[in-house]
């Protein structure tokens, strides 16, 4: 006596021959939707994007992050560079201004002090930034009222030393040859106000960046799920046809695609 037939198990549909034998049960249960969610084209592709889009907005945002600092680390060099120049002209003609040796407050802004600064305000930005002194013999260039700070070295526009981080500062120097020895005109610049605006500028980035990848993600979410619904319509359309209902269509997109 033959055995009776098991049951195919729940879950799976078991399809029947012309002879009558059995075909093997066909799994008719789906995978769990966090499963079928990781594996599908729309989450592999917004997280492609996500992850190129957020990668190449970093990378770019710290080389501008650097390039805004070297770009005014690079103007304030030249600056400085343009003012001592100025000042070595003027000195080397004998035409060295009082200014020089007068506070900030109390300057008279002279025709060659505004030539050397290019104007009244670049005068007062660029000294109130920047320690400018003199070096080396300074004695045969000082006018007699003045009276020397140390033997060998002299803050101009009686400022008091350089900033004291000397890791945080820009220096440039000239040198002016005297009948009695080489006079060295420097300036020392610090950068902590141009730390301050690049680290304004890296905040506004690092809060901002973080939106634009997200707001990324969730368009491509949004647009490939558009995209691909009637790929979902037809593969649903597909599960359900069987045996009896082999005669179905499967609906086709109007676009031809």
């Amino acid at each position: 006596m033959a055995d009776a037939a098991t049951p195919p198990e729940s879950g799976s549909v078991a399809v029947g021959g012309d002879d009558g034998a059995s075909w093997p049960a066909v799994a008719s249960g789906r995978a769990p939707i966090r499963s079928r969610v990781a594996s599908s084209v729309r989450f592999r592709l917004t997280v492609s994007v996500v992850l190129v889009v957020g990668i190449s907005l970093f990378g770019g945002g710290t080389l501008l992050v650097k390039w805004v600092e070297a770009a005014l680390v690079n103007d304030l060099n030249v600056r400085n560079e343009r003012i001592l120049d100025s000042m070595v002209r003027t000195i080397g003609e004998g035409k060295v201004p009082v200014d020089f040796f007068t506070p900030l407050d109390q300057m008279s802004y002279d025709p060659e002090t505004l030539e050397v600064f290019g104007g009244q305000r670049e005068a007062e930005e660029a000294i109130s930034s920047t320690y400018f002194y003199l070096g080396g013999a300074i004695d045969r260039i000082m006018p007699e009222t003045v009276r020397l700070g140390t033997p060998d070295e002299y803050g101009l526009f009686q400022r008091q030393g350089p900033p004291a981080d000397t890791d945080q500062t820009v220096q440039v120097s000239r040198e002016i040859p005297t009948s009695s020895g080489v006079v060295t005109l420097n300036a020392v610049s610090s950068v902590a106000d141009i730390e301050r605006s690049v680290g304004a500028i890296s905040a506004a980035l690092w809060l901002g960046l973080p939106v634009l990848v997200v707001g990324a993600g969730i368009m491509t979410w949004l647009i490939t799920g558009r995209t691909l619904a009637p790929v979902g319509v037809m593969t649903r359309r597909v599960r359900e046809l069987s045996a009896t209902t082999l005669d179905a269509r499967v609906p086709v997109p109007p676009t031809d695609d």
